[in-house]
């Protein structure tokens, strides 16, 4: 009893002082960029070592916090990804708000390099577990890129064959079923509903942030397409200061490489096309509004093929004033287009710009036809001062393709994901959420089908000192019509570990899980007398991805950027392959509905086959760096690769299926790749180049070889062309004033013959003329 009354007597007479050594503050200000003044997201606010906010989309701070009086003053720190931290003290009494704002300035331009594709939030690229790389909006517009695809074949380790994505060699040629590499634009997925594959030239490239390539499976965050790795396309919203936009072009083509292969004459087909954006911000709303028109007046270097097409797209995002942290948005993008389709040459020579079975309709392999695209993506966003953030993404795409060889489809896709993210003050990032597609496709190529994908997922970062590990699981359910849902759960792990000023050793691994697209199962139609034939007995991939690497940032005067080296191994289990073939056309009671195209027994055609195991070896190393030595401006970005891609389980019946039957090298790959871009300014003068080499192809199916099925010159030129590409491009600008630039930009200047997938030869030799406008 006496205890429990002289407990109560200290705590009158001392908790008055105990309380009293506590005060509250509020602290209000601004976080700026140094230099272009806009407000700095997500700066986080620590007081004597403790988090206690983040700044907001205009990076204002204003939050009260309660601290012990104590002789010494408050030790304030502002720091955000990318920027060299900012401290400044407060008296201990007396103070509400800082005068005037926190001006941050960038660190060193390569190793600070911001990305979110690796961890689903924004992450210093050095310090990410596994391979990344980013593309800039402006090295796509002064190389005239008029679609993203053409921009990702510079890239190291990245190539695109005749519209199919492929990452270190994880896929080959599929002539536009499915995909390893899953493209997403603003975080949520651009895949189509029936064939699974990319539209590139819907991207809008006009209104860019950046685009992020993270290299190795990715199924755990991502999902089936992910595969082989991400390609996240990060369209950019308004700054403070009002922008306008707009590049206009116009090209040629030059004189074909073999003079009698020049159908067009004297009179050269040309092309033109215009980009342009305009951002703006009104209060808590802001808004792009961006377009893209291109056409090469219904005659490009192929003979019978053209394309023309117009996109209109916007942003919207408005901040919610009565909900601290809230944001809801909508973005929408929608092209309309008309065009032809050039699927394979004459021959090899004369004809090799030229169509097989010429441009009448009655023989012709060409196929004319319209396309409509659409999405509309609504979201909302919610964040608040203590690193909690839930996020809920939407999307509506739909894609309708008219074609005039019974080949139309009208496939619509809708996303939902709900998302939600914690940031921990000790270094602790948590991610988690659910995802549903719904699939829904009409088409003469593939039939009525639906499909339903579901997925839960969770990823959590550590960084404890120098070191980041990182840790993800998801679990996945797929169904096609009503057939018995499938699952599989797919694991990933790595670690970042910086043992060096700028030197960080990382190291990952991942499992992949990837369904068959609706096309690729039940696809049927024919094009110039060769089928494209279902396979509804398909089964889903899977495989392991392994990856060793060393990030090495560099300094030369004011030059900065990073040398990496990455050592990676990537197995699969029934592989997906687009295969070219003789196939039996016996009827089967089991599956009616591969009843015969022809009354011939065996014919020639197009599809899909899992082959039992595969594996891919390879190293990387690359380079990208910008800055100035002496007066100087040089921007660059090199990389070779090196891959040994082998079918493992390679029985007689598979080797005749390759165009080598000693090699099990798997089909429609190459062993090096080594590409450079440098880009040298100075004054108002800027000069670009970039070289691409790309070895043989060592194996492709053997019926493109057989010359009494396929006779159309594919082993010929194969024959002919042992030491691989070796392709050079150019470019020049000059900055009139402040408002508008002129190029001229060259490519395939050497104007070499060559081809990325058999019997589709690649442009000759042309040149743009550029004018850009800023506002």
């Amino acid at each position: 009893m006496y205890k429990k009354l002289l407990s109560v007597f200290i705590l009158i007479i001392f908790g008055k002082q105990v309380f009293a050594q506590q005060n509250t503050i509020q602290i209000q200000f601004q976080v700026l960029d140094s230099i272009s003044k806009e407000g700095v997201v997500n700066a986080l606010v620590s007081v004597d070592g403790k988090a206690i906010a983040y700044s907001d989309y205009n990076g204002k701070v204003d939050e009260k916090f309660t601290y012990p009086l104590k002789a010494s003053d408050l030790k304030i720190k502002v720091s955000a990804l990318g920027y060299k931290s900012f401290e400044f003290s407060m008296s201990k009494a007396g103070v509400s708000s800082v005068p005037g704002p926190i001006m941050l300035c960038k660190e060193t331009k390569g190793l600070n390099t911001i990305v979110v594709s690796g961890s689903k939030y924004a992450k210093n690229i050095a310090e990410e577990t596994v391979s990344m790389e980013v593309v800039k909006p402006s090295f796509i517009e002064k190389n005239n890129f008029t679609a993203l695809d053409e921009a990702l074949n510079k890239v190291p380790g990245v190539d695109v064959v005749d519209g199919q994505a492929n990452i270190r060699g994880g896929g080959g040629w599929s002539y536009g079923a499915g995909s390893r590499v899953l493209v997403m634009i603003d975080d949520m997925p651009l895949i189509t509903a029936d064939a699974g594959d990319v539209k590139w030239d819907f991207l809008p490239i006009e209104n860019c942030e950046q685009v992020e390539i993270l290299k190795g499976a990715a199924s755990s965050l991502y999902g089936s397409s992910a595969m082989n790795g991400v390609i996240h396309f990060r369209t950019a919203y308004a700054k403070s200061k009002p922008k306008t936009h707009i590049s206009y072009y116009s090209g040629w083509n030059g004189d074909a490489p073999i003079p009698a292969a020049q159908w067009w004459g004297e009179t050269a087909p040309v092309f033109t096309g215009i980009n342009f954006f305009h951002s703006e911000k009104k209060g808590n709303l802001d808004w792009v509004i961006g377009g893209a028109g291109y056409t090469d007046w219904n005659r490009s270097y192929l003979l019978g093929d053209f394309n023309t097409r117009a996109r209109i797209n916007a942003n919207l995002r408005y901040h919610v004033k009565e909900v601290k942290g809230m944001t809801i948005g909508v973005n929408m993008n929608n092209q309309i287009s008309k065009g032809a389709t050039f699927f394979y040459w004459l021959n090899d020579s004369a004809g090799m710009y030229i169509p097989y079975g010429g441009i009448d309709p009655a023989t012709t392999t060409v196929s004319y036809g319209g396309t409509r695209r659409l999405n509309v993506d609504p979201y909302l966003t919610w964040t608040d001062e203590h690193g909690l953030s839930i996020n809920l993404r939407t999307r509506f795409f739909r894609s309708n393709n008219v074609n005039s060889v019974n080949q139309s489809s009208l496939a619509d896709l809708y996303y939902t994901e709900q998302q939600v993210q914690k940031r921990f003050p000790f270094g602790l990032n948590v991610t988690g959420g659910a995802v549903h597609t719904y699939s829904k496709v009409k088409a003469d190529l593939f039939g009525q089908h639906d499909g339903n994908n579901m997925a839960v997922y969770a990823q959590a970062e550590q960084k404890i000192g120098k070191l980041w590990l990182s840790a993800g699981v998801r679990n996945e359910w797929f169904r096609i019509d009503l057939t018995t849902a499938t699952s599989k759960p797919v694991y990933r792990t790595g670690f970042n570990y910086q043992i060096a000023q700028a030197t960080y050793l990382r190291g990952s691994w991942g499992m992949g899980y990837r369904f068959p697209s609706i096309g690729e199962k039940f696809v049927r139609t024919r094009v110039g007398g060769v089928n494209v034939l279902p396979n509804p007995n398909l089964k889903a991939e899977s495989g392991k991805s392994y990856e060793i690497g060393i990030k090495q940032g560099l300094k030369i005067q004011k030059w900065q950027g990073y040398f990496d080296v990455a050592a990676f191994s990537t197995t699969y289990n029934n592989m997906d392959e687009f295969q070219f073939n003789m196939y039996y056309s016996g009827y089967d009671p089991r599956h009616p509905e591969l009843t015969p195209l022809d009354s011939f027994i065996y014919y020639l055609g197009f599809k899909m086959i899992n082959v039992s195991q595969a594996r891919i070896n390879g190293a990387e190393a690359t380079l990208v760096g910008q800055g100035e030595i002496g007066k100087v401006n040089f921007n660059v970005m090199a990389g070779y690769t090196y891959l040994q891609p082998l079918e493992m389980k390679w029985d007689s019946a598979r080797k005749v299926t390759y165009s080598d039957t000693s090699s099990n090298f798997l089909k429609y790959r190459v062993r090096h790749t080594a590409k450079i871009d440098i880009e040298a300014s100075y004054k108002k003068f800027t000069l670009g180049t970039g070289f691409r080499y790309m070895s043989r192809t060592v194996n492709i199916d053997a019926i493109f070889e057989n010359k009494d099925l396929f006779p159309i010159g594919v082993a010929k030129f194969r024959q002919a062309h042992l030491d691989g590409t070796y392709l050079w491009d150019a470019r020049l600008f000059y900055q009139l004033n402040s408002h508008i630039r002129l190029g001229f930009v060259a490519k395939n200047l050497l104007n070499v013959v060559y081809t990325e997938r058999p019997a589709f030869a690649m442009p000759p030799r042309n040149y743009t003329i550029q004018a850009t406008f800023d506002f």
